[in-house]
């Protein structure tokens, strides 16, 4: 049976909280994309279906998720990459607010799309990153520091 705040479901919760604390940051990352993108995609089904309250939680879990993203971002190195990721991440988090505040299922798909490219491109990180750590196995270092 599954918990009504618990999309996953009691028995995979330990499974999944167990992903998550033993990954990498990149890998990480990737997961909050994950996240966001299928809370997303919940939302739009929800509101083809007038189904509002469904909506507006699936939006607030996304915008939970990419305000992780911010969070995560090490403001602390000063580089355009960063900067720019910081921006993006503020307009999404706009976007999903303005998509539940007029239940813009065009806001949603813009913000899924954008989600689905940037995610595209941490998973390229990740891949050059393992396959340099096969090369190269005292090569532990990641292409953007994130805090945590």
């Amino acid at each position: 049976m599954q918990d009504r705040k618990n999309p996953y479901g009691k028995r995979d919760f330990a499974y999944k909280k167990s992903k998550v604390t033993t990954n990498d940051p990149v890998t990480l990352v990737i997961l909050l994309y994950d996240g966001a993108i299928r809370f997303l995609t919940i939302a739009e089904k929800a509101l083809e279906n007038n189904d509002y309250e469904k909506v507006n939680f699936s939006l607030l879990k996304a915008k939970d998720i990419i305000s992780e993203l911010i969070a995560s971002l090490n403001l602390d190195q000063k580089t355009e990459l960063v900067e720019n990721l910081r921006n993006l991440y503020n307009y999404m988090y706009e976007r999903l607010l303005d998509a539940n505040i007029e239940k813009n299922k065009e806001y949603i798909l813009e913000v899924k799309k954008l989600l689905k490219d940037v995610r595209e491109a941490w998973d390229l990180i990740l891949k050059e990153k393992n396959h340099s750590e096969l090369n190269n196995p005292e090569l532990k270092k990641a292409t953007i520091t994130l805090k945590g």
